[in-house]
């Protein structure tokens, strides 16, 4: 699965946008502005009713409608269109594009913006190298799928948890997916068959690497690396061969370590959190609880009694 959250590029903040939510009138709830994204911006807000005319930028826009319905007009190269656009529906602005908008009344919406750098690369690795994806606008058009990772990606913007950097990733990266896949020029192009198998000795390379770096942020993409496949043929296949995703190995490998640490008596709780890559204390309490179903105090004091 392809990594969204990479290191060598700048987080992605609220100002590389079009500028849609610098709206003095839109009540901001949650957005990523805080929680390190690089190549996806997302944020959950209130709009009031307004009408503006933007300049495209270098990314791609997703809108989703939580609540309504609100009749919105849109403007585009020249064309007007006019919806009345259900709880659901989406708003999908490719990029370099500009346009007006106008929002009747009062909306809810979840704002998702990936750069368009990363949906080519997604696309070459799925479709071919020599493929380049170009999105298509959507104005009220509606989605199951994209509606439940909508639904997902919300709950990590207004609850962040540590634990759930790994989950947007996956999130994110089926969300950019199913927009090259249904919302795309390359929507009815045959993905190229995938080749190079998981192998015993691939599977140890990645093995070797989450053992090593268990301590530090690991994402998807990494382990694509120390496999030497591709992000998105890599998910497909570690799930394949191992039955579970990546991050679900990460998290249960994080946790394996930290089982073997609470054997040791004399180590305080928050170092076998920081050496198990877990942020603090409390978010190695949390994922050990859920995972093994007792507290990391609970289960030090069964083994060592």
């Amino acid at each position: 699965m392809f990594s969204l959250f990479q290191s060598d590029v700048p987080v992605f903040t609220r100002e590389q946008t079009h500028g849609l939510l610098w709206r003095p009138e839109q009540q901001i709830v949650a957005s990523s502005d805080s929680l390190g994204w690089t190549t996806l911006y997302a944020s959950v807000q209130r709009e009031a009713p307004y009408e503006a005319s933007y300049t495209g930028v270098n990314d791609h826009l997703l809108i989703v409608h939580l609540d309504g319905p609100v009749e919105v007009r849109r403007r585009l190269s020249g064309a007007e269109a006019q919806r009345v656009i259900p709880p659901g529906g989406m708003f999908l602005m490719p990029a370099n594009h500009d346009f007006g908008v106008r929002l009747a009344a009062p909306l809810s919406t979840l704002h998702v913006y990936f750069r368009g750098s990363t949906l080519d690369r997604l696309a070459q690795e799925i479709y071919g190298p020599a493929e380049r994806a170009e999105l298509l606008p959507r104005i009220g058009d509606r989605d199951e799928l994209i509606q439940s990772l909508a639904r997902a990606l919300k709950e990590c913007l207004e609850a962040p948890h540590p634990a759930d950097r790994l989950m947007a990733e996956a999130l994110a990266t089926t969300l950019a997916v199913r927009l090259l896949r249904r919302h795309s020029s390359l929507a009815d192009r045959a993905p190229v068959p995938v080749s190079g198998a998981l192998s015993e000795a691939r599977l140890t390379r990645v093995y070797d690497y989450v053992e090593a770096h268990l301590d530090e942020p690991i994402t998807v993409e990494a382990m694509a690396r120390a496999a030497g496949l591709g992000p998105v043929h890599f998910a497909r296949a570690f799930r394949n061969a191992v039955g579970m995703p990546p991050h679900r190995y990460v998290l249960e490998a994080r946790v394996r370590r930290a089982k073997h640490a609470l054997e040791q008596p004399q180590t305080p709780l928050a170092e076998v959190a920081l050496a198990c890559g877990f942020c603090h204390q409390e978010h190695l309490t949390h994922v050990f609880k859920k995972v093994v179903r007792v507290t990391p105090c609970a289960y030090r004091r069964a083994r060592l009694s």
